[in-house]
């Protein structure tokens, strides 16, 4: 259990944020939801659109559960603003906080999908390998280490809401028996910390690949378009009355007779046109993919700073606390800003 040194009027901000930002989260996630549901015959056959769909499910249950921020906490407990619950509804709120181990799971799965889009993977293998496989391992993983965690008693008071914390307050450090969540902070590394950390070192190693793969492609586009101009004015410089010829052709250029004339004219397809075209889709998918890792390294990053400097320098820094609790919570607000500036983009 953690107990935070500050005022009681800091302990109300602290108290109130996460009433704001995580019922805006969830009205954001709730948006991503019946946009992909209003439309499913056309929006469910993208894996990107299905890999969402999870993704806000998740974030919406996770962000409704954090909006009541503290309120769930048994009645009472010291150091605690506006406590109301009891030890029921404390267990409840960690157990589905500790669902949220999914969103940065997610997080990956989208990277990943990402850089297997942009490598011209067939669909038909990221649909039955890949993304089958995703949605499956988070699932199990998320509710084996909530269900695991309700096992063994390890959701308690945490200050800011109820998740994973030993009770009572001190208990960790060997100095008084822990009559729940006894060693709540190894199972918090295993359970969160790791994969969290895990996901964050993951798709930082997934943008070096698609920025390499993005300037690659770029450079391969720009040699072909090059050629292509090269080779359309050589076909433009040399007019030829042939029919042989323009029929030898016709596999590559589009054939058109002058009615006048009644000589074959050769147009040359623009190549060059079709090759912009998927260095469009791509740069769309590849920024896409940007932004929400960018969303997820914001919507973590405060809150990682926060617990790192807590356990070196054995105290809390208010302003720290704040952007964790304001940034946590508001995951579904940029998985929502990312997501409608996708669909203008396509």
């Amino acid at each position: 259990m953690m107990v935070y040194a500050f005022t009681e009027r800091q302990k109300a901000v602290l108290s109130i944020i996460p009433h704001v930002t995580g019922t805006l989260s969830c009205l954001g996630s709730g948006f991503i939801i019946h946009d992909v549901l209003s439309n499913r015959k056309k929006t469910l056959k993208r894996v990107f659109n299905r890999l969402m769909l999870s993704f806000s499910c998740y974030d919406m249950l996770v962000s409704a559960c954090i909006a009541l921020s503290t309120w769930p906490i048994p009645k009472g407990t010291p150091g605690v603003y506006a406590a109301v619950g009891s030890t029921q509804t404390c267990t409840a709120q960690g157990f589905i906080l500790q669902l949220g181990v999914a969103t940065p799971l997610y997080n990956c799965h989208l990277a990943t999908y990402s850089m297997l889009v942009l490598n011209d993977i067939p669909e038909s293998f990221i649909t039955t390998r890949f993304e089958i496989c995703a949605h499956i391992a988070t699932a199990a993983f998320a509710f084996g280490t909530a269900c695991a965690g309700l096992a063994l008693r390890l959701y308690n008071s945490e200050g800011l809401w109820c998740w994973i914390s030993a009770f009572p307050a001190g208990c960790d450090d060997e100095s008084m028996e822990c009559t729940r969540g006894m060693n709540a902070h190894i199972y918090l590394w295993v359970f969160y910390c790791v994969p969290l950390v895990f996901s964050l070192l993951y798709v930082t190693f997934v943008i070096a690949l698609l920025v390499n793969k993005v300037r690659r492609l770029e450079r391969k586009a720009i040699l072909e378009m090059e050629m292509n101009q090269r080779h359309d004015d050589f076909v433009g410089s040399e007019p030829t009355p042939m029919i042989s010829l323009t029929c030898a052709l016709c596999s590559s250029f589009d054939v058109t007779i002058d009615d006048e004339k009644a000589e074959p004219r050769i147009t040359p397809l623009r190549k060059k046109d079709r090759l912009g075209r998927k260095m469009k889709r791509t740069r769309q998918v590849f920024r896409q993919a940007l932004l929400f890792i960018g969303a997820f390294y914001m919507t973590w990053a405060a809150g990682c700073i926060s617990r790192v400097t807590s356990m070196i320098s054995g105290r809390d820094f208010y302003t720290l606390v704040v952007l964790h609790t304001f940034f946590v919570p508001a995951q579904g607000i940029f998985n929502l800003l990312v997501y409608q500036q996708g669909r203008i983009a396509v």
